[in-house]
Parts: C-alpha cells; sequence; structure tokens
C-alpha cells in the first residue's frame, strides 16, 4: 500500500474515477459523482483541498480530504482545516492504522502550509478512533434547531395528519410575530473567538455548487438546501447573515422564504446559534437524528498553547457553513 498527499488540482481524472468508484463503494445508497467531490473539495477560501489516497494494487482503498479555510481567533486570521470525505473500503477496515497513517501525512503536509489545526464532525462509530486513535478533543455536540411543517411526515404517523393544518397556521403567525419582534429588536449574536472568515469570495465558493440556493436582498443573504429525508421534505438552513454577521431579522427573512416558497415538512438549522431568537424550536437531544460531534486537533504544542480555550463550544460559532451534515 501506498499513500500520497495532492492538493485537488494535482489529481488526475482517472485517480478522481477511482477514488470516487470506491467511495460508493464505501458507502451505502451511495451515488457520489466526481463533480460532487470535486466541487466540495473546491468550495473553500482556496479553491483547492489536500488529499491523502491511500492505493493498493492500483485500487483506491482509502481517502481523507482537508479542506482549508481562514478563521478568525480574536482578530488574528489563521488558517484551519476541515476533514471530511473519509472512507477505507470494507475489505480493509481491519487495518484501523490506514486511516492514521492519512491523516498523519495530512498532518505533516498541512503544517508546512501554516494551518492550526484540523476540525471534524465524526458520525457515532468513528468518535472513539477520532479520539483515542487520532487523538482529537471532544468539543460538543452541535444541537438541531427546527421548524416543524408537517408533523405527521416528521413523526411518521398519518394519523396526526388533521394536525398538520393547525401546524402551518402556528408557523405562520410564529413567522409574523418574529418579523416584527425584529424589525423592533434586531440583536446579533456576541462575538466569539473562533469564527470562519466570512467574504464574498468564500460565500461564492462555499456554495457554488447546484444543490444550494442562495438569495441576497437588502443586505441579508442565507443559503439553503432541499434533501428528502426518508420521505421527509427538509430544508437545511446552511446560513444566514446581514453584512457577514449573523441577525435576528437575517434568520427570520430566511426562514420565512423557505417557508412561503418551498414544499417542505421542516426546516431545519444545525450549529451554535448564539442569539436568543423564538423562531425555531430546539430540538431535544433524544430526538435528534443523529449525533454530531464538533472534534478539533491543534497541529503544534505550541499552537495548542496560544489558542486557548479552543474546548469549549461557547467559544465557537459553527454550523452547516462549516461542514455539510449529508
Amino acid at each position: 500500500m501506498e499513500i500520497q498527499i495532492y492538493k485537488t488540482f494535482e489529481i488526475s481524472d482517472d485517480l478522481w474515477d477511482k477514488i470516487v468508484l470506491s467511495f460508493n463503494e464505501s458507502f451505502e445508497q451511495s451515488q457520489m459523482t466526481k463533480k460532487d467531490l470535486i466541487s466540495g473539495a473546491t468550495s473553500d477560501s482556496f479553491g483547492y483541498s489536500y488529499h491523502a489516497v491511500c492505493v493498493d494494487n492500483e485500487r483506491v482503498v482509502g481517502f481523507n480530504s482537508i479542506i482549508p479555510n481562514y478563521y478568525f481567533y480574536n482578530k488574528q486570521k489563521i488558517k484551519m482545516g476541515y476533514s471530511g470525505s473519509t472512507f477505507v473500503i470494507k475489505e480493509y477496515r481491519k487495518n484501523i492504522m490506514i486511516l492514521r497513517d492519512m491523516m498523519k501525512k495530512l498532518e505533516a503536509k498541512c503544517k508546512e502550509d501554516d494551518i492550526k489545526a484540523f476540525l471534524a464532525v465524526p458520525n457515532s462509530n468513528s468518535l472513539l478512533y477520532f479520539k483515542k486513535i487520532l487523538k482529537y478533543d471532544d468539543i460538543a455536540e452541535l444541537p438541531y434547531y427546527i421548524l416543524p411543517v408537517s408533523i405527521s411526515k416528521i413523526l411518521k404517523k398519518p394519523g396526526l395528519k388533521i394536525l398538520d393544518f393547525f401546524i402551518k397556521i402556528f408557523c405562520m403567525v410564529n413567522i409574523f410575530l418574529n418579523k416584527i419582534f425584529a424589525s423592533l429588536f434586531n440583536t446579533r449574536p456576541e462575538k466569539k473567538q473562533y469564527v470562519v472568515d466570512y467574504n464574498t469570495d468564500f460565500n461564492n465558493n462555499r456554495f457554488s455548487h447546484s444543490r444550494y440556493k442562495t438569495i441576497q436582498k437588502d443586505g441579508i443573504e442565507f443559503s439553503y438546501t432541499i434533501y428528502n429525508e426518508d420521505g421527509v421534505k427538509t430544508a437545511y438552513l446552511m446560513d444566514f447573515h446581514q453584512n457577514y454577521m449573523k441577525s435576528r431579522i437575517s434568520l427570520i427573512k430566511s426562514i420565512s422564504h423557505i417557508y412561503f416558497n418551498e414544499d417542505i415538512d421542516a426546516i431545519l438549522f444545525i450549529g451554535t446559534m448564539n442569539f436568543f431568537q423564538t423562531v425555531l424550536c430546539k430540538v431535544p437531544a433524544k430526538y435528534e437524528p443523529k449525533k454530531l460531534p464538533l472534534t478539533v486537533k491543534i497541529l503544534n504544542k505550541q499552537d495548542k498553547e496560544n489558542l486557548v480555550d479552543y474546548n469549549k463550544i461557547d467559544n465557537w460559532d459553527f454550523s452547516l457553513i462549516n461542514f455539510d451534515v449529508r
């Protein structure tokens, strides 16, 4: 087996084809395309990502990407990378060191380019591996916020369909009252220590794929995508901001637009909210569809001493703009 590190533009078409083939073998019902993988790898401030590719007998058996972006630590601009698109094909999973070895090579390359930390949101099967083998710090589970539109669909109980009418009335009144409240008290979140560098280039790259819809109006911008989650048409609110800062009015206007313009059963926002709002309900932990733990690894000992309180979720502004849940 051989592990090589590439930047996105250094991977040949033939190798991309092999990566996509193995990716779809590794995940049931996956229909990932080369365009999708490359789009995800170039949806950052740099226009490329770092990739570890493990090959055995001309077959890609393991893969991982680090997607770099600029973050602000207080007012200092630093580079961090999000770890994703990870797989080891089934026949090779007994070798638990493949992923570790890929990550070590990625760490060495990224440290050369002054990337300070890796971020990841591993699934429940991988969390222990990230903590014990890869030495990531477990920060916290990301919260879910929801506007339920069709209770019968969400709970998969057709007998509750009569309640959907009343829920829709509730949603309309909720949005209307929140618009009034937000026009009077347009609160903004308190500033956090770790925040992605919002700017026009970042937004254009981050949501360039056709699956995202981005709306710009009156200084407010928001992006969302819609998936059919096992019969539940779900709108994921990826980001909302007013002059590159989250605000109550930008949240309300994004929710209002999605509700009145899309045929959906639920609107979801996943991540830290960091300000008081009443249009979305926080999902109780026991009803969350899956756990999404934010984990962080500082790459250098010196940086670990300098980047204080990185292990506290209250210091982060982290949501679907930083990663994709699907």
